[in-house]
């Protein structure tokens, strides 16, 4: 249902919490300055959780600072619609229920615990793009199409290096 063209304008208006080295193959720090990844007991079986530092000074273009809340709310969003980036969270420990086991213990650190182990969910995780909690928080996950900031104001609260001046139909 969505273009490449959708994915590349998502990229430039959404950032996320790394970045892949196009030359190199290494994840580099784009929201998150550093990770640390390790393991859990969940329930008698090891499992992954990764531990991501936010840069303090992210800010979403209306000004509202970028925190861990925003993540945390956005991996559970990702869930709920159902779309694109389902895949990439739906490992999470928890996340089919009200309450999913991600910690923020402070506006720069989340938590994510997996509910199995995995080298792959820093990837998953890591490129899944981040949304202002402060604007979806009231939109339902099934009415995004419907009901979502662009539809209903003409703007997008971004945080990548680009935001929306105007749109032309049909342009």
């Amino acid at each position: 249902q969505y273009s490449t063209w959708d994915m590349f304008l998502m990229s430039a208006l959404y950032g996320t919490l790394i970045l892949r080295n196009p030359f190199t193959g290494e994840y580099i720090p784009w929201f998150a300055r550093d990770w640390s990844i390790g393991t859990w007991d969940n329930e008698g079986e090891t499992a992954t959780k990764i531990t991501f530092r936010l840069y303090e000074n992210l800010r979403w273009s209306d000004g509202t600072p970028l925190t861990s809340e925003d993540v945390a709310f956005t991996m559970k969003y990702m869930y709920d619609t159902g779309g694109t980036f389902y895949g990439s969270v739906e490992m999470i420990d928890g996340i089919d229920t009200d309450t999913p086991h991600i910690e923020t213990p402070d506006p720069y650190t989340i938590t994510i615990y997996f509910s199995v182990q995995s080298i792959w969910f820093l990837e998953m995780v890591g490129f899944v793009p981040i949304v202002p909690k402060h604007v979806w928080e009231n939109i339902e996950p099934e009415q995004v199409e419907e009901q979502g900031e662009y539809v209903t104001t003409g703007n997008l609260t971004c945080s990548g290096p680009y935001v929306i001046e105007g749109h032309e139909p049909n342009q």
